[in-house]
């Protein structure tokens, strides 16, 4: 019995040490597995990381651009070329700009050819952790120089290469974090004077007012806009300042060479007319200036059938200006230090031209413009938003106000409120020289300036 039991107990010796050598090589599998998996999920956490900071940092790249892409004055207009042509300095062209795929001009960071240009921002090339002034805790464990977002800039027009002809402008920016990288894209609209302005520190609609039947055209980035009282466009002189530029008869031999004063009387209120009959009128001639401390008519005298026409005539009243019905001004320049009340009609072959040269206004009132039922006018036209202290309105209220009724007006308008009734248009012609500084006029405000992504334009490239 005893040797059987022996035998027994030999059969099952060493069956517990493979037993637990198989369970270590099978927890030692499973724990490799669950380490693989762990390090392939981490790899996955820290990628997907990587790629939305790459993208939020690109994302930032585009807004300091903006910032750091001025729109400014170049050769007389608000526009893109400083930064296309670096005129001052300060915008760097990359002449090897990066590509996701070479092979593939919109995975570039610019247009491989460079005819459009490639600037960098003020700052420099890129930007890395350290300069972007954020702190280490946002991107944990990754070294400074593995943080960086590029951005640059280009004409957004392929026809007209180097030189901007629209306002606008296309910046990119390349986020990278590591080895993740974003290339995101906007279009950007520079903003300068509107070919309708409104004096307002608060946004609202600008022409104040505007009929279904009235018409406003003008080129890109000139829409119509409300401009803050503080960088509202403003004469340099009020118009009751014999100092004023428009008071000075030499500042207008560019209208005609032979230009000359024929003011009448002072505290006399005269009628301009090409058949002067009566005392208070006052032959209407080419080439001539015509100031009165009173009001001014325009119009035709007592039994005068023909239209009153002129060319290159300055008007100045400090009181009202009228300009009555059957009148051809070429090449003249109106001003009201109170009033301009239009009621000429294009219908009758009448017009107010004030070109050229385009910067000189048609119309300047220190107050009120008003009328223009179906008047032609050509060139600026001007309502001070600022009292004369020395030439007040009768009526506060009607500083800076122009309501006009179915003009046809090819300039630039600004006034405190703007109405616009009626059937007519009010339009650039698409010439950026409207734009220009107004002589006579303080230069114009650096606030003016302002800019905006075009509408869909945002798009990540790769």
């Amino acid at each position: 019995m005893c040797t059987c039991a022996m035998r027994r107990n030999r059969n099952t010796n060493g069956f517990v040490l493979p037993l637990a050598m198989l369970l270590i090589v099978m927890l030692a599998i499973s724990g490799a597995s669950f380490l693989q998996h762990d390090f392939l999920e981490r790899r996955m956490t820290t990628t997907e990381f990587d790629n939305h900071q790459a993208f939020y940092l690109a994302h930032a790249g585009l807004e300091r651009g903006r910032e750091s892409y001025k729109f400014d004055v170049f050769n007389n207009h608000a526009n893109w070329d400083v930064v296309l042509q670096n005129s001052n300095g300060k915008y760097k062209q990359d002449t090897t700009p990066f590509c996701f795929n070479a092979a593939n001009p919109d995975s570039c960071i610019c247009p491989p050819d460079l005819a459009r240009g490639c600037a960098m921002p003020q700052y420099g090339a890129s930007a890395t952790l350290g300069d972007l002034g954020i702190g280490g805790d946002l991107f944990p464990g990754v070294p400074a120089g593995f943080v960086s977002y590029e951005v640059r800039a280009f004409n957004n027009d392929e026809e007209s290469i180097g030189f901007d002809q629209d306002g606008k402008i296309m910046i990119r920016a390349l986020g990278t974090v590591r080895d993740e990288q974003k290339m995101l894209e906007i279009e950007v609209l520079g903003q300068w004077l509107g070919v309708v302005n409104c004096e307002g520190n608060v946004l609202g609609d600008c022409p104040n007012e505007q009929s279904s039947q009235m018409q406003v055209r003008y080129l890109s980035g000139h829409q119509p806009r409300q401009i803050p009282s503080a960088a509202f466009p403003r004469l340099s002189k009020p118009l009751s300042d014999p100092t004023n530029y428009y008071r000075q008869v030499s500042n207008f031999t560019v209208l005609h060479p032979a230009f000359h004063d024929c003011s009448p009387p002072p505290g006399m209120a005269i009628t301009l007319t090409t058949q002067p009959t009566r005392p208070n009128e006052v032959l209407l001639q080419d080439a001539c200036f015509y100031f009165s401390d009173k009001d001014i008519t325009v119009a035709r005298s007592t039994g005068q059938t023909t239209d009153n026409i002129a060319k290159a005539v300055v008007i100045y009243s400090l009181g009202k200006v009228t300009l009555g019905q059957h009148m051809q001004l070429r090449d003249s320049i109106i001003i009201g230090g109170q009033q301009v009340d239009i009621k000429f009609q294009q219908s009758q072959g009448s017009f107010l031209n004030a070109l050229p040269p385009r910067p000189f206004p048609a119309i300047i009132s220190g107050g009120s413009i008003t009328g223009g039922d179906n008047a032609l006018i050509r060139g600026t036209v001007f309502a001070s938003t600022v009292a004369d202290t020395n030439n007040p309105l009768p009526d506060p209220t009607d500083q800076g106000e122009i309501d006009l009724s179915g003009p046809e007006i090819h300039g630039v308008i600004f006034g405190r409120t703007v109405k616009l009734q009626g059937s007519g248009i009010v339009t650039d012609d698409r010439q950026r020289d409207y734009y220009d500084q107004m002589p006579g006029f303080d230069p114009y405000s650096p606030n003016i300036k302002a800019t905006s992504v075009l509408h869909g334009s945002w798009r990540e490239v790769q």
